[in-house]
């Protein structure tokens, strides 16, 4: 079992930092109907808005990235079962954390 919070991990606007898309939460709980999150990380420091959105996309992929190389692995192991949807959830993965269609 691992120690992170659980997914999904979600990029979301930060109104003080210019509306970027720069601040990843996760593990949302309701507390007295007031959401609140496990985990927020503002992503930012000397990076361009550009960058820290992407590397924002990045660490909100992270869950779905570790989920598909345990997967591969799994399958790899297995003899290969499962190519497609191995192929289908590493797509899904990159294009959240490249924000891209691939």
């Amino acid at each position: 079992m691992s120690n992170y919070t659980p997914s999904p991990w979600t990029v979301i606007s930060d109104p003080a930092h210019f509306d970027s898309l720069t601040t990843v939460v996760a593990g949302s709980v309701t507390q007295n109907k007031t959401p609140n999150a496990q985990m927020i990380v503002q992503v930012g420091g000397w990076a361009s808005v550009i960058e820290a959105q992407s590397n924002a996309r990045l660490i909100a992929a992270a869950p779905e990235l570790l989920a598909f190389v345990e997967e591969y692995i799994d399958a790899f192991e297995n003899g290969m079962a499962g190519e497609s949807y191995l192929h289908r959830i590493a797509k899904t993965a990159i294009t959240k954390a490249t924000g891209e269609t691939v």
